[in-house]
């Protein structure tokens, strides 16, 4: 994937699960994705066995630019509808002046 908002998409659908390795103490939790799904979503490393860090690492500072962009466009369009609002603001407040 090529496009940081794509990638951001695709992981917000890769299940998190919270599991224990065999041969460690039940206490002892670990969480993250399932190599499966992982490799299923985005075709990485050699196969669908383990998750190379390179690889989880690679998704997330690209998941990271896509919120990234996302929060740009939501800031500016948080800044024009507050512009708009407020010249909506400034129409009623002339109309109300003229109507008195």
């Amino acid at each position: 994937m090529d496009d940081a908002r794509e990638t951001l998409e695709a992981l917000a659908r890769v299940p998190i699960t919270a599991w224990n390795y065999t041969g460690e103490a039940p206490g002892v939790r670990h969480m993250g994705p399932m190599a499966q799904d992982l490799y299923a979503s985005f075709g990485l490393g050699a196969d669908d066995k383990s998750i190379c860090t390179v690889d989880a690492d690679g998704i997330a500072f690209a998941a990271i630019q896509g919120l990234h962009e996302e929060t740009r466009a939501l800031r500016r369009e948080n800044a024009d509808l507050k512009a708009a609002l407020a010249d909506q603001g400034r129409r009623l407040e002339a109309l109300e002046a003229r109507a008195k």
